[in-house]
């Protein structure tokens, strides 16, 4: 199976995702045709997943007008934004239009991951008051898979499944460090709680 890593070039890393989404759009498709969710980013956010059905969606960016639509459709009153150098315009402006609350959390500092952020934004998501709430980043692979699996600790899972869903979501390029960053975080959350 054909991985990349931090060192893979942008163009090389972003085609690379290209073909993952297309090839499991059309495997999906050819399964079932007639389900939204096999349609991939034609009818759906980028590596989209429900984290808690009626309460917490996960997402790359929104890119198109089927996107955002999607979001109102899911009636998302937040959006956590773990994007690396924060939203885009277009979704700066669609929050505003529709006065959903957009959280930003820069969890990424100088190469090196912010706990207290991290763990942040997994507890907005969480407030009842927040929800529903769709956390998003660029691909929604890496920092939205890291929001997640603190989401997933912190409401019980087991670290190993929620490391789990991070490499389910990051294929084909889970990194190492992120999954060290996870272990880390959910040490913080479990001290922090204790």
């Amino acid at each position: 199976m054909l991985s990349v890593n931090r060192a893979t070039p942008n163009v090389l890393r972003h085609l690379i995702y290209a073909l993952h989404h297309v090839s499991g759009i059309a495997r999906d498709v050819t399964t079932a045709p007639w389900l939204r969710s096999s349609w991939g980013l034609l009818l759906n956010l980028p590596r989209f997943g429900i984290v808690e059905p009626g309460r917490v969606y996960r997402s790359g960016s929104a890119r198109t007008a089927v996107h955002f639509r999607q979001i109102l459709d899911l009636r998302i009153k937040t959006i956590i934004c773990v994007r690396r150098g924060g939203p885009d315009q277009s979704l700066v402006d669609f929050a505003r239009e529709h006065a959903i609350r957009l959280c930003v959390y820069d969890l990424d500092h100088d190469g090196r991951y912010d706990v207290t952020a991290a763990t942040l934004a997994a507890r907005t998501a969480l407030d009842s008051s927040a929800q529903p709430a769709l956390v998003c980043c660029e691909g929604g692979r890496h920092h939205a898979g890291v929001v997640v699996a603190l989401i997933r600790v912190s409401a019980g899972r087991s670290l190993d499944a929620a490391i789990t869903e991070y490499y389910a979501y990051a294929a084909p390029s889970p990194f190492p460090d992120n999954v060290a960053f996870i272990v880390r975080a959910a040490q913080a959350l479990s001290e922090r709680s204790a």
